[in-house]
């Protein structure tokens, strides 16, 4: 019996540290593995992100090379007044080699950007779809930056269906 009281103490000293030694310090071992399994995965997004940071600067400088070859097509006019004019021009001109016969053209509001100003054209006419497509294919093979915003097509009569009536919405850029 006084062996065993020695050993049941021992076998209690080594429970008792166990509960209140060892098991605190292996719930803190897992709370700091995940801790740390958190931050290199952190670390790993870095890393991914600064190796495509050089790709991105590459693909910014292409987009800026880019920007300033389409900003040499813009009307280069100061005056919202003279590019309009230019703009205008330039359709009428389309609309010429085009067989389309302009009926009105009149300028809408100008459309402010951050650092261009869109110069919106209004455009009524007469002409066939053939002269309708050349007067798109023209718009569209010009250096110039000129959208079509909005296009409305009717036939004014019924018993003559390539006669179409031809409303639309042009837009150039100029910058501010």
């Amino acid at each position: 019996m006084r062996r065993t009281i020695p050993i049941v103490a021992i076998i209690m000293a080594i429970i008792a540290a166990y509960i209140f030694l060892i098991m605190p310090l292996s719930e803190k071992r897992s709370v700091m593995r995940e801790s740390l399994e958190a931050k290199y995965a952190t670390l790993n997004k870095y890393e991914i992100f600064l190796k495509s940071a050089g790709m991105t600067e590459t693909e910014i400088d292409t987009a800026e090379k880019a920007i300033e070859g389409m900003e040499a097509n813009i009307l280069q006019d100061t005056n919202e007044s003279l590019a309009f004019a230019r703009l205008q021009g330039h359709i009428q001109d389309f609309a010429e080699k085009s067989g389309i016969k302009i009926i009105s053209i009149k300028p809408l509001s100008v459309v402010k950007y951050k650092h261009y100003a869109g110069l919106p054209i209004q455009i009524e006419g007469n002409g066939g779809i053939s002269q309708l497509s050349e007067f798109m294919r023209q718009i569209d093979a010009s250096k110039q930056l000129i959208r079509i915003d909005r296009l409305n097509v009717n036939v004014l009569n019924i018993q003559m269906p390539g006669d179409l009536r031809i409303r639309m919405q042009v837009s150039g850029l100029m910058k501010v």
